[in-house]
């Protein structure tokens, strides 16, 4: 079986022995971690991190709990990186109405802005989803259909954070 890890925050200020974490991951039989960016200083230090350990790989992204303060520098920015090259997919992104830290309008702006970045760069994305899997599906939707991912037969993403109904599941798994 080849595990690999689609989401951690190894770059999170937490983790003050990165290099023995990657160390004992791949001892234990990881072949490579997602490092998911959340804003973009997480997503900067992903791509540091991916461009010194080979096991590591970056996306870059805006987590929707602060959508709210999200400018277009920001978004371009995340576009840029996602178009280096560097990156494996884009996110953390997606929608919380869970605790709704950010006004629910601006969390679906900033995501189809990042959904929009991730089919012009051609990239999977890395969802988080609470409490809006009704309205999060629509969205991905009509990335999945736009995106050159699912035109190729490839997944266009993975759900990283999910709180739905089975139907639901079953429903971003036909994506």
């Amino acid at each position: 079986m080849i595990l690999f890890d689609t989401h951690c925050h190894l770059q999170d200020p937490a983790f003050d022995d990165v290099e023995a974490v990657i160390s004992r991951s791949v001892e234990a039989g990881l072949v490579g971690m997602a490092v998911c960016g959340y804003d973009l200083p997480s997503s900067h230090r992903a791509v540091e991190l991916a461009s010194q350990y080979a096991a590591i790989h970056a996306t870059a992204g805006i987590h929707p709990h602060d959508a709210e303060m999200v400018t277009d520098a920001d978004l371009d920015a995340i576009r840029a990186l996602a178009l280096s090259g560097n990156l494996v997919g884009v996110g953390e992104l997606g929608l919380d109405f869970y605790r709704d830290l950010s006004p629910r309008d601006r969390q679906i702006e900033v995501l189809d802005a990042q959904l929009a970045i991730a089919n012009e760069a051609a990239l999977p994305v890395c969802v988080h989803s609470r409490g809006a899997e009704d309205v999060i599906g629509g969205q991905l939707r009509r990335y999945a259909a736009a995106s050159p991912l699912t035109a190729g037969g490839r997944h266009p993403g993975v759900m990283h954070c999910f709180g739905g109904t089975l139907e639901q599941a079953m429903a971003f798994i036909d994506l």
